[in-house]
């Protein structure tokens, strides 16, 4: 197979923040660029997911979050829904 350099540019601040967390794990940047790539082109599919989640919804899911650890009967009126 034969191989291909690829570089980008991004801020030495998130390389430099990166860099002791990939060593904690025995990668490198370069280790990951490619496994990043490698899943990208066997799958199809980004490893990630960005979401965008407004104030509003942000609450909904703590509310919902809440809800969860402690489920119970909740009363509804007809009329609130």
């Amino acid at each position: 197979m034969t191989t291909a350099i690829v570089s980008f540019r991004v801020p030495a601040e998130i390389r430099d923040s990166v860099k002791p967390v990939l060593e904690a794990n025995g990668i490198t940047i370069s280790e990951l660029c490619q496994n990043v790539l490698t899943y990208v082109a066997e799958t199809g599919k980004l490893p990630i997911k960005r979401v965008f989640v407004s104030d509003e919804d942000e609450e909904l899911i703590r509310i919902a979050r809440e809800r969860l650890l402690e489920p119970g009967a909740i009363r509804v009126r007809l009329e609130d829904l």
